[in-house]
Formats: C-alpha cells, sequence, structure tokens
C-alpha cells in the first residue's frame, strides 16, 4: 500500500520537544503542537476560520477562489484543467477573474463550493469496503451536481454498490478484493438471475463493480488488479444474449392512437415520426422545429453535443405537425410543457434518494391501463406490472384490446426495425440517431436528405396514417 502523504510537514525538534508541524495557505505558514491526528484537527478548524471569514469585498478574494480551484485539480489528477487555470491566474488581472468567477452559473459555483467544503473535512484513511464504496459514491454525487452523471445513473450505481458492499461485508478490508471476492460475487449475480433477476439487469451490476474496483486500484486502494479483470479474461461476464428488439405492429399502433387524447396521440407520434424517448420529447427546443415546413433538427438529447452523434432532419407527418402546431410553443424553453408550464419529464437527487416525474409515462400508462384491462375489470384492476395479460372471454365482460403492455420506448425503436426490414434499410441508423462509431459510419452512414425524406415518408404510409 502506497504511504499516505500528509498534509503537514514535520519540523525538525530537540530531543523530547514536543513534536511540532507547519502547513503553507495563502502565503501565510500556520504552526501546530502536539502528535499528528491533533494538528491535523487544530490546521482543518483554523482553515475553516480562515475560509468562513473571507467575503467578496476583501482584496485578491476572486484571485484566491481560482488559486483553489488550480490546486484542486492538481490534487485531483487533473493536469490538463490545471495548467488551464494556471494561465488563467497568470495572464488575467483580478477584474477579469471577478468576471470569470461571477459569470459562472449558480449550479458551477455550488459544486465548487462542495468539492471545496469536501477537501476541506478531516481525511479518514479509507481501510474498509463500505469507507470505500461511501468515498466512490460521494465523489459520483459531485459528477450529478456537475451535470457529468445523471440522477438515474447515479441512483443505479449506488444500488449496485450497497448490494457489493452488504454481500461482500462492509467491515471487511478494501486491500483483501481479490479474484475470489469477484468470482465470489459473480456467482451470487448468477443466482439472483436463477430467482428472478433479468439477465441485463444482474449484467448492469457486475458492469458498475468492475468501474468501482478499478477506481479503487487507480486510487491505490489496491495494490494488484484482480487477474479476473484483465482484457480478454471472460470468466466475469454475463451473457445476456442477443436480445430481441420489442417493437408495435401496425394493429398495435392504431389501437393505441384511436383510443388516445390528442396529447398523447402526439407523444406517441413524435416518438414513432422522428424516434424520440420521453426525455427527447421534454427537451425539444423551438428553435429546432422548422414551423413554416413541419421539420424537426436535432440530435438524441442524451447524447446532445456530442460530435460522434448525428444531427438529424425529419420531416414531420401531417398529423404530427397538426398536433405539434396545435399544443407546441414556438417561444420559450421547450415546444411541450405540462398544464403548469413545468417540464414533461425530470429527474433530480433530493439528499440520495432520485426522484423523477414524468408526465409522458403518466399519459401513456393512463391509455394501457384503459386497452388492456377487460371491461368488468376496469375499476379495480391497476396498471400491471407483468406484460403479459389476459385476453380470456368472459360472459359479462369484453376481452382487453391490447394483449400485451409495452413500454413507451418501443414506439422508439419501432420505426427503425421497419426502416431494416425495408429497401430503407441505409437509413435505419440514421434516423435512429445513433453515434458514429467507426470512419466507415462517419462517412458512408449518412444518405441523402431526399433519399431519408422518402424514408420517413414511407414509414407514415406503412403504418397507414398516410396515403
Amino acid at each position: 500500500m502506497t504511504k499516505r502523504k500528509l498534509e503537514l510537514t514535520e519540523m525538525p525538534m530537540p530531543k523530547g520537544v514536543a513534536k511540532r508541524w507547519r502547513k503553507k495557505h495563502q502565503g501565510n505558514i500556520h504552526y501546530f503542537r502536539g502528535d499528528y491526528e491533533t494538528a491535523l484537527k487544530a490546521w482543518h478548524a483554523k482553515r475553516t476560520e480562515l475560509e468562513t471569514t473571507e467575503t467578496e469585498d476583501q482584496p485578491d478574494y476572486y484571485r484566491r477562489q481560482w488559486e483553489r480551484v488550480r490546486d484542486w485539480h492538481t490534487e485531483h489528477g487533473q493536469a490538463d484543467d490545471a495548467e488551464q487555470v494556471a494561465d488563467q491566474l497568470r495572464l488575467w488581472d483580478d477584474h477579469s477573474l471577478k468576471l470569470a468567477w461571477q459569470g459562472m452559473s449558480d449550479g458551477g459555483r455550488t459544486v465548487w463550493a462542495e468539492r471545496f467544503r469536501v477537501d476541506g473535512e478531516p481525511k479518514t484513511e479509507i481501510k474498509t469496503i463500505g469507507q470505500a464504496v461511501e468515498s466512490f459514491l460521494a465523489r459520483a454525487m459531485v459528477r450529478v451536481e456537475s451535470g457529468t452523471y445523471a440522477p438515474g445513473y447515479y441512483d443505479s450505481l449506488k444500488r449496485a454498490m450497497n448490494h457489493f458492499a452488504d454481500f461482500v461485508g462492509r467491515r471487511v478490508g478494501v486491500a483483501s478484493i481479490n479474484g475470489h471476492t469477484l468470482g465470489t460475487y459473480h456467482t451470487e449475480l448468477e443466482r439472483r438471475i436463477k430467482d428472478g433477476w433479468s439477465k441485463s439487469y444482474a449484467a448492469g451490476f457486475l458492469r458498475m463493480i468492475k468501474i468501482f474496483v478499478g477506481w479503487c486500484y487507480d486510487t491505490e486502494l489496491l495494490d494488484n488488479l484482480p487477474r479476473n479483470m484483465r482484457r480478454g479474461n471472460a470468466t466475469l461476464t454475463i451473457d445476456i444474449g442477443k436480445m430481441k428488439k420489442p417493437t408495435f405492429s401496425n394493429e398495435e399502433i392504431k389501437i393505441l392512437l384511436d383510443n388516445a387524447t390528442e396529447r398523447t396521440q402526439l407523444y406517441m407520434l413524435l416518438a414513432l415520426n422522428c424516434a424520440m424517448t420521453q426525455i427527447d420529447i421534454a427537451e425539444l427546443h423551438p428553435e429546432q422545429v422548422d414551423w413554416a415546413n413541419g421539420r424537426i433538427t436535432r440530435q438524441r438529447t442524451k447524447t446532445e453535443g456530442n460530435e460522434n452523434v448525428p444531427e438529424v432532419s425529419y420531416p414531420l407527418w401531417k398529423r404530427t405537425f397538426e398536433l405539434l402546431m396545435q399544443y407546441g410553443n414556438r417561444k420559450g424553453d421547450r415546444v411541450l410543457t405540462n398544464d403548469e408550464g413545468r417540464p414533461l419529464k425530470v429527474e433530480w437527487l433530493q439528499g440520495t434518494d432520485h426522484k423523477k416525474i414524468d408526465n409522458i409515462s403518466t399519459a401513456y400508462n393512463r391509455l394501457l391501463i384503459k386497452l388492456t384491462t377487460s371491461k368488468e375489470e376496469k375499476d379495480t384492476t391497476p396498471l400491471q406490472k407483468t406484460t403479459k395479460l389476459t385476453t380470456t372471454r368472459t360472459k359479462k365482460g369484453k376481452s382487453p384490446l391490447l394483449k400485451e403492455a409495452k413500454p413507451f420506448k418501443t414506439f422508439r425503436k419501432t420505426s427503425p426495425s421497419r426502416l431494416e426490414d425495408s429497401e430503407f434499410a441505409s437509413c435505419a441508423r440514421w434516423f435512429g440517431g445513433w453515434s458514429l462509431k467507426s470512419v466507415m459510419d462517419k462517412h458512408y452512414i449518412c444518405p441523402p436528405q431526399e433519399t431519408f425524406d422518402k424514408a420517413v415518408k414511407w414509414l407514415a404510409k406503412f403504418y397507414g396514417l398516410e396515403k
């Protein structure tokens, strides 16, 4: 194990004289007496006192803030970012540094305040798996606050980390993690699959545990990476097989559209017409819509800004455009909002608990209750969680109109699948807005806009929505 780097410097003292420590901070040197832990606590108390007395009116306040940003990047191994801030400190005057700091969003300044606070707290040496998990999740939380991680991803990380820690033992030494530990946990996940977990769910847990163990190695909590994590070693895998892509049949699409409210129709049509998910619909901006010619041009929301993700221009079907004109906002941040003017889908962390509001799924699930429940059951049966639903006729009731309750995201997968089986197969990947992974993708996947428009219009005719 690498020797811990001390925050304080021990001063040479005559034999028999109590130990003395020093710390240089912002050009000043502070001295502390006693054993190291006592001196360290005294230093943390002193630094808190110094930093809490700083105000924006004090000279060099903003320069000191940027110096702390530089030091944070340096301490966390982000040399390029640290060098960029160092150049900024060297070349800019205090007024420019002030404008740059104030130009940050409130969320950005909050993230830095939290980073400074966490780094200013007394450091507990990480010895157990429980402590390592807490540290790993604390760093993930900072990434959520900075916008790097989605709240939903953090929630998945938390569940995987806690399951692993509870299985292995939170008080077990983190340095004891080895190939046998991971092999035993792999066996536990396979047992969970036998008891009802889906293979993809268990594979997600295993993938996140590998990330965690890799982080332990990178941060020197582990001296060696377990051998069964080496590239090419297939012992720590869960084969989920080739997953069948669920899609809607034309009959199911007709039933859903015929029985939906106009707003719910619009959600489903946008998903079919433009390969949208709930978050794509919720984050559609007015400037992405050509209100004169009926066209949406956009990147997928989850990968927006990624240069490897194509910006796709979708011609809108007649019914899609009519409903978008009727219910869409031409000004503001979002084309579609709920009745209170709020986003249709939002998710956040309340403390460490994942919270989510999804008006699109709520409306769609309400429709599913109507269509997947027999007439005599409608007043008493909640939305079933299973996908297979009974269709048995009774003397008193009628069979449900839909035999299977498929999730909303199935709409997004349906149109690319239909294109793959048609003369427009070359347009399928572009229609889905999937990332361009190879050189061939980047140079040859983009179909001519005229061909792509024909493919999208062909879909409308295939579904029976246009002649």
